[in-house]
């Protein structure tokens, strides 16, 4: 893993931990409560989209192997695609998480946040999501 990835995981558990009131210790802990695993599945999501982590880098930053990381991304999948508010609540990580990096590369991804937090209705901002995501559009 290089540098700016670790930088940029340990920034990241900052901001879960800020924001939402759940520890790096928990996230990388074997509890399954609920909340704890949305995150971590966040958490895994972000990272493989955002900064092209490897199975093996998220397994390594939530202290679990690469197929248990396989298992929160299919889960991910699963929920963000049927669940509008599981999906709203991603949006609003990603939000948060871009909102709170001072990364450059960020800025056009930054934007289209702004976008998405311009309209009025979760389904609203979950069909920008979801029309970035089929046009193939790159928010980094």
């Amino acid at each position: 893993m290089n540098k700016q990835t670790k930088k940029f995981s340990t920034h990241l558990f900052r901001q879960i931990a800020k924001n939402y009131d759940i520890s790096k210790d928990e996230l990388q802990s074997v509890r399954r409560y609920q909340e704890i695993v949305k995150y971590r599945q966040f958490f895994s999501a972000y990272m493989r989209t955002q900064h092209k982590m490897s199975l093996v880098e998220i397994g390594k930053q939530l202290k679990r192997d690469h197929s248990t990381i396989v298992n929160l991304l299919k889960k991910f999948e699963d929920h963000y695609q049927f669940d509008l508010n599981y999906a709203n609540q991603y949006a609003d990580f990603v939000y948060v998480m871009k909102k709170n990096t001072k990364d450059e590369m960020h800025t056009r991804a930054l934007k289209i946040l702004e976008l998405i937090e311009g309209k009025s209705t979760i389904g609203d901002r979950v069909m920008v999501i979801k029309k970035l995501i089929s046009d193939g559009s790159q928010m980094v």
